[in-house]
């Protein structure tokens, strides 16, 4: 795979995991180590394609590990606010950090090597195409997303239709997480190891500014946000410090002119409002009553 060709994978991936992690800051939830939930699905995979199963099945593995350790993270912190959130997912995403540099099954800080090199860029392409299709004809408008933005406001009146808050952020936090793993594990496949370095909170930062630059409470400025911010200093060959400059001045310049992100979401008409006819004037009178 040439080099113009690894850089729309590598961008295609950060689009979904972007997107992944708006799924969670449209609930009104805050993570910052959505890196780690990337990497554990990685680990996963490499650990799955090493026991001979195919990549396809591999990429199963990843989402499923991923999510269930997203409902498990989700469990543990549904009574805390965004700031004790975001704590909690920070040190989960150390502490897998610590995991997988001492574990000498995982490769310890080397990192899992040895694994396949896949062609991806099909496959990332069309991953992208079925997560646009599920936020314009599944999310946009649907009560789903309805109730995803009640919950990062007001999640009283999520229990006042009838569902339950804490079920829904959970499921919205595991849903994220199964996505970024079976990410984490395109990954792992496109170059071919996976280190604990990936599971660190600079990753995770990146992602949140994707998110927050292309559009915090829109699915399709995450994706872009995610692609554009990966591929533009690569393409102008920017070094890590530079493109960490980069992302800090864009990330300053959009919230200050564009505070809903650089795409911010249209109004979407959930319920049609049914209006009640106008009175007529025509009203019927009282007559022939001696009057």
């Amino acid at each position: 795979m040439g080099y113009w060709d690894s850089l729309i994978v590598l961008g295609g991936i950060n689009a979904i995991l972007a997107w992944s992690l708006g799924l969670v800051v449209r609930s009104g939830q805050l993570s910052v180590g959505h890196a780690a939930l990337a990497g554990a699905g990685g680990y996963a995979a490499g650990l799955a394609a090493r026991a001979g199963l195919p990549p396809i099945v591999a990429l199963l593995v990843a989402a499923l590990v991923a999510g269930l350790i997203g409902v498990l993270l989700a469990l543990v912190t549904l009574r805390l606010n965004h700031l004790f959130l975001a704590l909690a997912t920070l040190l989960f995403g150390e502490i897998l950090v610590a995991v997988a540099t001492g574990t000498d099954a995982l490769g310890g800080a080397a990192g899992l090597a040895g694994l396949p090199l896949l062609e991806l860029l099909p496959l990332v392409g069309g991953a992208v195409l079925v997560v646009v299709l599920v936020e314009v004809l599944v999310l946009r408008g649907s009560r789903v997303e309805l109730n995803m933005l009640l919950l990062s406001g007001e999640p009283q009146l999520v229990d006042m239709t009838g569902r339950s808050a804490d079920r829904l952020r959970i499921q919205v936090f595991a849903a994220s997480a199964a996505v970024a793993g079976f990410a984490g594990a395109l990954l792992a496949f496109q170059a071919g190891v996976v280190q604990p370095g990936d599971l660190g909170f600079d990753h995770s930062l990146n992602l949140l500014v994707y998110v927050i630059v292309g559009g915090s409470t829109n699915g399709i400025g995450a994706l872009v946000g995610g692609f554009v911010l990966t591929v533009l200093p690569r393409v102008v060959q920017l070094d890590n410090v530079q493109q960490a400059l980069l992302l800090g001045g864009v990330l300053v310049v959009v919230m200050l002119v564009r505070r809903d992100g650089a795409i911010p979401r249209r109004p979407t008409r959930v319920l049609r409002a049914t209006t009640a006819p106008a009175p007529s004037d025509d009203r019927p009178t009282l007559t022939g009553s001696g009057r």
